[in-house]
């Protein structure tokens, strides 16, 4: 599994972050990658000093955000391409991870065969409300984030996901991350005005495997042309009946997920989608 974050956080909020998602649980073969997108030079600093000889650990640097992207989604394009995790769980680092989040994620991920599973943590977006956990072939069949790549909407993948009929659900995720770690709004620092960022040499240590960024981007590629074309033309046919989300209870180290139920916070959020 890969724990994907994307980091332009001071020191205290970056390492909170980076800390929370090496210290999962019930994963194995972890693979936690770090796109910087604006971090301060003391982050950086600091990121190296606690993380530099962990093989867990990848930090990679930002590319200029293209035409017709959103900041968001190229991020999480990035961020994907760098991954080797056959589950790509995106993380908020305003909301540090529980010991059990990405476990239970995958775990429900998998046991009800869904495509991409949405975590709600409550509280707003500008703290981290929201986490997803996808399958990594079907997070490529669409071809990634660019399925969204105009969609600046936190929810922009599960809606892209939702106008293929991909397989999609979400949970309440409050056990798993809990709001006691979260960061306070006046710690978050505003969006940069630049598109281009300063770019770091962060060293041959931070990057993935050529192999595998090759298959990623091949595999985004092929679907960017005819099969995500075709793909497309038949989306739009079905844009007014999008598919449905199933609905889960809360997610927990104990049961992994809860039995569906009347839960007024997933209900505001099934709205929130369309």
């Amino acid at each position: 599994m890969s724990v994907l974050l994307s980091l332009r956080h001071g020191p205290a909020v970056a390492l909170a972050a980076v800390h929370a998602a090496v210290a999962q649980r019930n994963v194995s073969r972890l693979d936690v990658v770090v796109l910087d997108v604006g971090c301060t030079e003391s982050t950086y600093r600091a990121l190296i000093r606690e993380y530099e000889d962990d093989p867990r650990v990848r930090l990679l640097d930002t590319a200029r955000v293209p035409n017709g992207w959103s900041r968001s989604a190229h991020r999480a394009q990035q961020l994907a391409v760098g991954a080797r995790g056959r589950i790509l769980f995106f993380a908020d680092p305003a909301a540090p991870l529980g010991p059990y989040a990405a476990a239970a994620g995958a775990s429900l991920l998998r046991r009800q065969k869904l495509d991409l599973l949405v975590l709600d943590a409550g509280g707003s977006r500008r703290t981290g409300r929201f986490a997803f956990a996808a399958d990594t072939d079907a997070y490529w069949r669409i071809g990634g984030h660019r399925a969204a790549a105009r969609d600046p909407h936190p929810l922009a993948l599960l809606r892209a996901m939702r106008r293929v009929h991909a397989s999609t659900g979400f949970a309440d995720g409050r056990r798993v991350i809990p709001a006691a770690t979260r960061a306070h709004a006046e710690e978050l620092p505003p969006e940069p005005r630049e598109q281009t960022l300063h770019v770091r040499d962060h060293g041959e240590a931070t990057f993935g495997t050529l192999s595998t960024t090759a298959r990623r981007l091949i595999a985004a590629l092929r679907a960017n042309g005819a099969d995500l074309a075709g793909m497309g033309d038949a989306a739009s046919q079905r844009a007014d009946a999008p598919g449905e989300s199933t609905m889960y209870g809360q997610l927990d180290e104990n049961t992994m997920y809860g039995e569906v139920d009347e839960n007024t916070m997933l209900e505001g959020l099934s709205r929130e989608i369309d």
